[in-house]
This record gives C-alpha cells, sequence and structure tokens, in this order.
C-alpha cells in the first residue's frame, strides 16, 4: 500500500481510536468511508484528471477553461468505466 496513504489514514484513526470508547467501530467507518470515496466517487480519478489537466496541458484549474476540460475528461472517463462494470 502507498506509505502516504496510511500514514493520511493513520493521521486520522489513531487520534480517534485513543480517545474513543468504540474504536473498532470508527475504524471501521473510516475503512469503508474511504472506500466509498476511492472506488465510488472515483476521486482517484479526478485527481488524475486534475494533475493530466495541469500538469500535462499547463492549464490552471481554477479558470473556467481548465475546470471545464477536467470536468469533461473527468465525466467521461467515468462515464465509460461505469458503462463497462
Amino acid at each position: 500500500m502507498n506509505p502516504v496513504l496510511l500514514r493520511t489514514i493513520a493521521k486520522f484513526t489513531v487520534p480517534r481510536l485513543a480517545s474513543s470508547k468504540k474504536g473498532y467501530q470508527d475504524l471501521t467507518m473510516e475503512v469503508f468511508k474511504w472506500l466509498n470515496d476511492q472506488v465510488l466517487r472515483m476521486d482517484w480519478l479526478a485527481w488524475l484528471v486534475g494533475r493530466l489537466v495541469e500538469d500535462g496541458f499547463g492549464m490552471d484549474m481554477a479558470g473556467r477553461t481548465g475546470a471545464s476540460v477536467h470536468f469533461f475528461i473527468y465525466d467521461v472517463s467515468r462515464s465509460s468505466f461505469c458503462s463497462r462494470c
């Protein structure tokens, strides 16, 4: 697994586990929340397309053109991916 991802998960879950009586329940909810974000919402695809638009095409994501290109590529990719599953 990605070490940055592990540090991020630990950063958000370990303090909560230490201060919580439910412990494993909180950890389970955090894991399912992360899985929901990555698998269903496809945050990884949005991040990847954002890097492509900013670094590959040199467009600013804060501008209308960059945001429009990002939305188009992300939406077409996500629709294509979901329609094949």
